[in-house]
């Protein structure tokens, strides 16, 4: 009987093993959109689970599916192409995230706009990283980040991209503030970046590599 018990108890943990590995595999998936998608990178990211990435094929993203999209769970959105645009047409930012961990990777992102924060790219807790992307010709306003702006306690790393044109009150490409906050800067590349000062932290460090 104990045999019995024991081995009825072997199986039914092997088979929790497998359903939770399962899960696991299907949880993290590559969800792959072109400029032309119905609901464009705001419903790919809407529809996603935590961990997925959105695979963008070449072509120019803009309008209301790719522009002001609010970012709450973990995700990763990635240029499938080398010719993979963003387009804020001069009136929107690009993402807008809150406290949650975001990677972006081999994206053009153009003509970003906010009145207040980050031209591109508003980050409020969380992490991001950015990889071989470009910035140009966003700006924001009152409060600065041309291109990024990034507050309460949170963590961004960025390599190999560079920052062209980009205008903000404080920090023309890339403001930080508040106390916790990490900034890496590797490899990048910052031109005609308009503002008090190209790269602002407040109270914490910046570490360029």
């Amino acid at each position: 009987m104990t045999k019995t018990r024991l081995k009825n108890t072997l199986i039914i943990f092997l088979i929790a093993i497998i359903a939770i590995s399962t899960i696991s595999i299907v949880s993290a998936a590559d969800i792959t959109i072109s400029p032309t998608t119905p609901g464009g990178v705001k419903q790919a990211i809407e529809t996603a689970n935590p961990g997925d990435t959105i695979l963008l094929e070449n072509g120019v993203y803009k309008g209301i599916d790719n522009t002001e999209i609010q970012i709450n769970k973990n995700i990763n959105i990635k240029g499938k192409g080398s010719n993979v645009v963003m387009d804020g047409q001069g009136k929107n930012r690009a993402f807008d995230i809150q406290g949650v961990k975001v990677s972006v990777t081999k994206i053009k992102f153009t003509n970003g706009y906010n009145k207040y924060q980050g031209g591109t790219i508003n980050l409020i807790g969380g992490s991001l990283t950015v990889s071989s992307c470009t910035f140009t010709n966003s700006k924001a306003k009152e409060f600065g980040g041309g291109s990024i702006y990034a507050e309460n306690k949170c963590t961004v790393s960025v390599s190999k991209s560079t920052f062209t044109n980009n205008q903000g009150t404080y920090g023309g490409a890339i403001r930080m503030l508040s106390d916790g906050n990490s900034l890496t800067i590797s490899s990048c590349t910052f031109k005609n970046n308009q503002a008090e000062a190209m790269v602002e932290l407040f109270t914490q460090r910046i570490k360029v590599l």
